[in-house]
Formats: C-alpha cells, structure tokens, sequence
C-alpha cells in the first residue's frame, strides 16, 4: 500500500460469513433421551460491507451478518448482545482465525483492513455465541434449550411476543421496498415519486402496521416520513389560508383585546374583502416549500462548500442526483448509504444536517438560475484518480472516458481510474487521458492538458466502447 492511501478512513470488501450450528439432536426409545448432538452444519452468505472506525459501524457489521442469515429477530445488535466473530484476511486458512469480541479487537481489525484494502474479509459465526450473548440481555441462563436449532429460534431468543410480531412485518416490508441492484430500500408512490427508506423508517412503519394506523401499502403519516418533519402527510399539497381566515384571525384578536382592555369599540377601516382577489403575490408562492429540482440540489451542495467547509461539495452532485437525493430528504439518509457514494463521513455529517435548514430557509426558496447549457448526459460517470509523486497525496476527479492525449505533467503525477468491473484502481494506459466534466476543468486545483481537437472516445474505461463523435 503506497503512502498516499495510508490516509483512507473507510474501506468497502465483499464479507464472505460461515455461520456453524448444529442440527437438532436425534432421540431414541421411550424416554426421548438424545443420544446425541446433531451434526455440525454451515451456511455462507455473502454481502457488501464498508468498514470504518466506530461503535456504529461494529454493532452495524454484527447485525448485518444475522439479517444475510435470516435471523432478523436478533436485529440490531446493541453492545449488550455483541457476539464472538473470527476472522481472515488474504491466502490465511480457518486455523489463523483472529477471534473479535470487544471494541478494541474490532477497531485492530479494521485498522488491518484499511492497511490492507483487501477485496474479500472471510468471518467465521457459531449460532451458540449468538444465542448466549442474546441470552446476556434478557437474563436466562438456562442451558437445556436446543443449541443451534435453527427452526425455533422463538424459544431461545427471549424476545416478547410483540417483538417477534414487529420482527415479521418489519421483514415483509424490507422484502417488498428492496433495491433490486444493492442492500437499500425504495417506496414508489403512485405518482412516481421515490422515498429511501432507512432502517429507522422501515421500524417505525412496521409499528404503525402493528397498531393499525397503516398497511404495507401506505406510508404512515409520521414525522420521519414527512421530509418538512410535521403532521402534514407526505403526498398532501400545502393549502394556502384564503382572504376570509385572515379576517377571522383579525377579529379574534380584535375580540382578545377588549377581553383584556374593556374596549368594546369596534376597530376602525374594517377590513373589505374586495368582490375581485388579486391573484396571489410572488412574496406569498415563496413562503411554500420549494419544488425539489437539479438546480436547488446543484444550490445547496455550492453554498455547503463555501459556508460549511465541505471542501469539494460540488463533485458529488452527480453520485446524489443518481439517487434522487436532494436537501429535501438528505437528513433522512442514512450515513452507510452515502458512504457508499464516496463522500467523506464527515462531510456526509455536515451536509444531512445542514440539509433541512437550509430547505427550510429563505436561500432554498430564490430563485435558481437555469444551467447554463445541457451537457452530454453520462448515467455513468467515471471517477479518476490523479496520484502525485512522492508524499504529496491523490486527489479524485470525475469524467466521461478516456480520450487519445499525453499527460505532460507525467513528472509530477500519473492517472489512475476506478474500474468498476474489477472493483480496483487501474493505471491510465499511455497514450489516453480522462476526458473530465467541465467543471472539473476549471477547478484550479486540477490541472490538466486538453485533448487535441475534437476527439474521439475510444473507450470508456469499464469494458464498454464509447464514441461520441457522431
């Protein structure tokens, strides 16, 4: 691993977890003693898996590892109920397994991991480690239960009957809101609007379902569904109170102050409405929420890095606006999946929770200009890595391919891209250069050399041919 990546805080690998249980024991004769343990028996499952340091993403991993294995009912893991994992990293066997069962451990492991950037971390689960921490939560000790008995698991993880109920509804509705291409979750509404769903929303709905006040087909009316964070339901239109509200607002006031005072005398001027209504003024149709459009996204990501020291907010507008996340919703995202669009996790911090005040704010409500001009739409882009010689670091940029050019800064630093088939950085052929978003560049910071006139796209850089010439 080169000095310039000694500074990655997270890193993502394909987890590959065994977990070992043993089948039911068999009986025999009258008395049904078990003559034996059941056989020893393994499920793996793999799934994706960012690591980094902190409680958070420790708790985060064990429970991750029970719900690919379908033990939703032992979700989430809290710091009560942490179980022992083994691990292995790179050609290591079963044998050189690192046992993790405190913070501490967790946190050397991922510093391990971060040193390493390996592809795949392979962990090793016993269902009897799982049981008896979950039975460190709920006090029983009681060891006659049936180790490893996958089929009844009820009877050994101490949960009360309206947990497994919540358990239940909770997994239908993550199999019905699932993303088909990664671990998130997505509800449709009827008007093609997309709401992701975070683990915390997904368990507050299953309570509404199990109290009645909603079904797996309509969201609830909750605060952490609406993205304005009050009773009005998410799908409603805002009413606007007409001229008659405002005379009663009027009068009752007029009525408070000769309950307080003793005037009776009606107020002077009362207020006509007139037999024509002017039609609402500008300053009225900017007190409602604005319409969520590319232009307030592109809007706040620039006022986040030039008032809030998100340094290079504007390059993940591209990674956001994919997922139709906006500053409307933002702080309902959950850290992991924004992660999971490579923004730093402290920038990812500031923005969700800059995020709501400023929709909330008078900036969110101005006007925004329109682009300047349509760019050549890319679904895809491509990030490139532009690594300096030396100690001096790496910075990453984005593009739409690689175009026929020379690096004449060679002697300074060389240019890699993200190869998203091979999950790998990949070094830039000679002879090729990215052929980068335009405002990238006219940031100072990235120098770059144009191509030659009018170029031609030879390929773009993940095992698909592009030309864009015609």
């Amino acid at each position: 691993m080169s000095d310039s990546d000694s500074s990655l805080t997270y890193h993502q690998a394909r987890v590959c977890a065994q977990l070992s249980f043993r089948s039911p024991p068999k009986a025999s004769g009258t008395k049904k003693k078990a003559v034996a343990k059941g056989a020893l028996q393994t499920k793996n499952k793999e799934f994706p898996f960012t690591f980094e340091s902190g409680e958070d993403n420790y708790l985060a991993f064990l429970s991750t590892i029970l719900t690919k294995h379908g033990h939703d009912k032992l979700t989430p893991v809290v710091r009560k109920t942490r179980y022992v994992v083994k691990y292995i990293l790179g050609g290591k066997v079963k044998k050189d397994a690192i046992d993790v069962d405190t913070m501490e451990e967790y946190e050397e492991m991922v510093m391990k991991i971060l040193d390493t950037t390996p592809e795949k971390v392979t962990v090793f689960v016993n269902l009897e480690d799982i049981q008896n921490a979950q039975k460190k939560r709920t006090g029983h000790t009681d060891s006659s239960s049936n180790e490893g008995d996958l089929e009844d698991e009820g009877d050994v993880d101490g949960l009360r009957p309206i947990d497994r109920d919540l358990g239940r509804i909770r997994g239908l509705l993550e199999k019905k809101y699932r993303n088909p291409n990664d671990d998130g979750y997505t509800f449709i509404a009827n008007d093609g609007e997309r709401v992701p769903l975070t683990p915390g929303m997904i368990s507050e709905w299953a309570r509404c379902i199990y109290d009645g006040n909603s079904t797996i087909h309509v969201m609830p009316n909750t605060t952490p569904f609406d993205p304005k964070t009050c009773a009005r339901s998410l799908f409603q239109t805002p009413k606007v109170a007409p001229a008659s509200d405002l005379q009663s607002i009027a009068s009752i006031f007029h009525d408070a102050r000769a309950l307080f005072t003793g005037d009776t005398t009606c107020p002077p001027n009362p207020p006509v409405t007139p037999s024509n209504p002017r039609p609402p003024s500008n300053e009225a149709a900017t007190s409602s929420p604005p319409k969520l459009t590319p232009s307030r996204l592109k809007a706040f990501l620039e006022y986040a890095q030039e008032n809030l020291g998100v340094q290079y907010a504007t390059h993940h507008e591209h990674a956001l606006s994919s997922k139709q996340y906006g500053p409307d919703i933002l702080h309902l995202v959950s850290d992991q999946d924004l992660l999971t669009l490579e923004i730093p996790h402290g920038d990812a911090i500031r923005l969700k929770r800059a995020a709501q005040d400023w929709w909330n704010g008078p900036l969110a409500k101005r006007p925004c200009a329109a682009p300047a001009r349509p760019r050549t739409p890319s679904p895809d882009p491509i990030r490139f890595i532009k690594r300096f010689h030396g100690e001096d670091g790496q910075h990453s940029v984005f593009g739409k391919g690689l175009v026929e050019g020379d690096n004449r800064h060679c002697n300074e630093y060389d240019w890699y891209y993200y190869n998203r088939v091979e999950k790998r950085e990949v070094k830039v052929p000679d002879g090729r250069i990215p052929d980068l978003f335009e405002e990238y560049l006219s940031d100072p910071d990235i120098p770059f050399e144009p191509p030659t006139p009018e170029p031609r796209h030879i390929e773009a850089v993940n095992n698909e041919e592009l030309d864009v010439s015609q």
